[in-house]
């Protein structure tokens, strides 16, 4: 599970921001007592947080990041997606570091000539494990891995490897912990300088110690990307599932979409056209018969709906990631309200999977949905860079309707618009 995730210096992120699955810790609340008050839920009877007890832990299986536009909050999940790729693409040789990884914050001339910085906290099998990346547009500056192992009482560190470009030699040192040892020392001094040695150890090594981050990332690769596009998620789910095309109809019908069956096509082993894809025929009911037609005929909100369906289901059944960008797009706010409280249950989610997704539908802030520590704002600071908080921070009450004083304003992160002299003045300029 994730624990957290820092970015520095990226795209309209400047300095440090971190996004946290940690439970915020509040005052135990007698049972029942808050429930009373006009039918509002605690926290906890909302969505009971992850224990992990033998680390102290509780955390959460839904963020949701609200904000304006143009406030970052797409940048935040996008980090978080794009460090998850290059883990696993810069095993291959023709990958460099694109603009796609590199992308520092610029509207400042110092930032521009300054690294991008990733941290990422997560916990497998009791195990904690904290990667660190920086990078810039021509090289790895820095990586290091560090973790706690499951057997350990103490929240003390232990380093694995640590690579650092020393720019005054040219050249990269080394250090290994005692729980790696320099076995690997010899593979570490021949990588790539646009090669993690992590990407190494998923792909090429078979390592005890690294084991459980392993299973987590390749979990969560395919899942977390904000892509939606049909074809790649259907592909996931070929992959993972023996019957795809019942599985995703089961999520599909609860949904109430019309349709009756999906029939997943699945290219013949013999085929030597490799440009051939997956076919995904969607099944309707016409006057008591049968019809098909392939999906790309359906709305746009369907076909969203089909790949963040097969997302989910990947998801419920590995305990994996799914980072969503603009959840709410193109489906109606009562199922976007159903997604959230499938992960939100521990019966129907019972591998522990969350979700992070931002959305303008600020309907989803209403009572007995999210918790507090769920809910995140970004917004444009003065020099126009992102600042990313939670809800929490303001310690409202958990009865106070959260929707209406987001639009207030009264948590910031909502556009600043003209009165209605400067509407007017606008108007009149378009004349």
């Amino acid at each position: 599970m994730l624990i957290d995730f820092t970015v520095e210096n990226y795209r309209s992120i400047k300095e440090p921001v971190t996004l946290s699955m940690i439970a915020s810790s509040r005052k135990k609340v007698p049972a029942g007592k808050e429930s009373k008050r006009r039918n509002i839920k605690s926290d906890d009877e909302i969505a009971a947080p992850f224990s992990v007890e033998e680390r102290q832990l509780n955390l959460l299986p839904v963020i949701g990041i609200f904000g304006a536009n143009a406030s970052g909050k797409s940048n935040v999940i996008r980090a978080l997606d794009e460090l998850l790729a290059f883990i696993f693409m810069s095993s291959n040789p023709k990958y460099g570091i694109p603009t796609r990884w590199f992308t520092p914050f610029r509207l400042n001339g110092r930032s521009t000539k300054e690294p991008t910085r990733f941290e990422i906290r997560v916990i497998r099998d009791k195990t904690i494990f904290i990667y660190s990346l920086v990078l810039n547009k021509t090289r790895i500056l820095h990586e290091k891995l560090e973790y706690i192992p499951a057997a350990s009482q103490k929240a003390q560190t232990r380093l694995l490897f640590g690579i650092t470009w020393q720019e005054d030699q040219e050249t990269y040192s080394v250090k290994n912990g005692k729980d790696l040892g320099n076995g690997y020392r010899e593979i570490q001094e021949s990588l790539r300088e646009t090669e993690l040695f992590l990407s190494f150890l998923i792909f090429h090594l078979d390592v005890k110690i690294t084991r459980p981050l392993a299973v987590w990332l390749a979990d969560v690769e395919e899942l977390a990307t904000e892509a939606l596009e049909y074809k790649w998620a259907t592909e996931g789910l070929v992959s993972s599932e023996p019957e795809p095309g019942e599985s995703v109809t089961r999520i599909l019908r609860r949904f109430d979409t019309g349709i009756t069956q999906i029939e997943i096509e699945k290219p013949k082993a013999d085929n030597d056209e490799q440009d051939e894809e997956i076919k995904v025929w969607v099944w309707h009911e016409a006057e008591g018969k049968p019809v098909r037609w392939p999906i790309q005929e359906e709305s746009t909100g369907t076909q969203r709906l089909f790949s963040l369906s097969c997302k989910m289901l990947r998801a419920i059944r590995t305990g994996g990631l799914v980072l969503m960008d603009e959840l709410g797009s193109n489906i109606h706010p009562n199922i976007t309200r159903e997604i959230i409280r499938w992960f939100q249950s521990e019966k129907t989610n019972p591998k522990r999977a969350q979700l992070i997704f931002t959305s303008h539908d600020n309907t989803l802030q209403r009572a007995n949905l999210l918790r507090r520590d769920q809910i995140w704002f970004t917004q444009k600071r003065a020099d126009g860079s992102t600042e990313l908080y939670p809800l929490s921070d303001f310690r409202p009450r958990n009865d106070l309707a959260i929707d209406k004083a987001y639009l207030e304003g009264r948590f910031g992160a909502v556009p600043i618009l003209p009165d209605e002299e400067g509407m007017l003045q606008s108007a009149e300029s378009l004349k």
